[in-house]
């Protein structure tokens, strides 16, 4: 007697060659496929392995794959969900070639890329070799492309001054080349952050197959913040020098000792940086996003009750899955020259911004970054050892026992990516 497993958790495809249909296996696939109804793609050939792991070709005649043997397994391929990221960069230096290999090898497989400065020709080169990478370069081509979107009435007149109305309109237009390429999902992060698919994943399969299959049109993840832990004299790759992150809030017990941070930091705040997350779309909806960390469905399109989700319940409005473990990792200025390179590239920027639609507190410690550099860029050297003093007090811990102490209390955690 013949046993077939059959794995019908997936979303099978099944092909069935014609010369099989009056052959008792055809009629096995058949009943199978009745069974899975409305399930099946019959449209794609499916492999037999036997228990030992061995692979047949359904195309194989039934003599060779059932000789000599009681039990196979029937193994059916679930039809791919293919995810992409879009990235605005700029002085992306040293973690260029890092960020765009290591999506990737998560499962990514395009990642488009945004040049904001034409002119940085050595890295617009090096990224046009990459494999997965999708070059764009801010030239007239690009711009009558934002001119097209519905969101340029909104956001043109602050595109030139504006590096994040920049961004949303890039994102915009990634959408819509991320439909015309076949990818269901398209992700929104910035070149110093990083997709961490959680602590047992090597692939971001299983989560975009999942939130596929969920009806979910847009997910938010929390965001950890890196803490390096020296402060070395030339610029690092991030994503190789820096393993440990402050948790988001939202994980961290109640009665952690957070008065650490907010002694450090000058608006008392944990996180000197952005902590609301990023967040990823399907390409198939209607939607525009409404800052560089969330996206919206235009008005009128067709929503779900659960057509938003996030993992992070600070996001008021927007429905808890705590079961995703996914996050985005911020390395942000995480050595003195990347701090003063990136202070230096935004130069005088206003509180305001996002077409006035957002405002900067001046006691952040952004703003504060901005103020120092601004302060000192006339010095000798350009204000780079005031940005190092900047970086030591406020943003490295080199303490081991402190380190420690802040681990146990579930503040801090050291993450291992996967190789790339």
């Amino acid at each position: 007697m013949i046993v077939v497993f059959a794995h019908e958790e997936l979303s099978l495809k099944i092909g069935v060659p014609e010369a099989w249909q009056d052959r008792c296996v055809g009629d096995l696939f058949r009943a199978f496929a009745k069974r899975a109804a409305g399930r099946i793609d019959v449209s794609r050939g499916l492999t037999l392995s036997t228990l030992a792991g061995e692979e047949v070709p359904l195309s194989a005649g039934i003599a060779e794959v059932f000789a000599g043997r009681s039990e196979v397994h029937l193994r059916v391929e679930a039809p791919r969900v293919r995810a992409a990221i879009v990235c605005q960069l700029r002085d992306a230096s040293k973690r260029l070639e890092s960020f765009v290999r290591y999506h990737v090898r998560l499962g990514f497989e395009k990642v488009y890329l945004y040049f904001d400065d034409c002119g940085e020709v050595d890295a617009i080169s090096r990224a046009r070799v990459l494999e997965g990478a999708v070059v764009t370069v801010r030239d007239r081509d690009l711009v009558a492309r934002w001119r097209r979107l519905d969101a340029w009435a909104k956001l043109g007149p602050a595109a030139n001054d504006d590096v994040q109305v920049r961004q949303m309109l890039n994102a915009l237009d990634a959408l819509g080349r991320a439909r015309q390429d076949g990818m269901h999902w398209l992700l929104h992060i910035d070149s110093d952050e990083l997709f961490y698919p959680g602590p047992a994943s090597t692939s971001i399969a299983s989560h975009f197959r999942a939130l596929d299959d969920s009806g979910c049109s847009i997910f938010t993840y929390y965001n950890f913040e890196a803490v390096p832990e020296r402060s070395p004299v030339d610029e690092v790759d991030p994503f190789r020098a820096v393993s440990l992150f402050k948790r988001p809030l939202a994980l961290v017990p109640r009665d952690a000792p957070l008065d650490f941070w907010q002694n450090r930091a000058p608006n008392r705040e944990v996180f000197l940086f952005y902590q609301n997350g990023k967040s990823a779309v399907r390409c198939s909806v209607d939607a525009v996003p409404t800052s560089v960390h969330l996206w919206a469905l235009r008005p009128g399109a067709a929503t779900t009750a659960n057509f938003h989700r996030t993992n992070d319940p600070r996001n008021e409005g927007i429905r808890r899955d705590a079961s995703v473990p996914c996050a985005v990792l911020h390395f942000a200025c995480t050595d003195p020259v990347m701090l003063w390179r990136k202070y230096a590239t935004l130069g005088d920027f206003p509180n305001d911004c996002v077409a006035q639609t957002l405002r900067h507190q001046p006691d952040t410690f952004h703003c504060l970054c901005r103020d120092v550099y601004l302060e000192h860029r006339a010095d000798p050297d350009a204000g780079r050892e005031a940005m190092r003093r900047l970086f030591e007090v406020h943003i490295m811990l080199d303490d081991p026992a402190e380190i420690e102490r802040q681990q146990a209390a579930r503040v801090l955690e050291r993450l291992t990516l996967i190789p790339f």
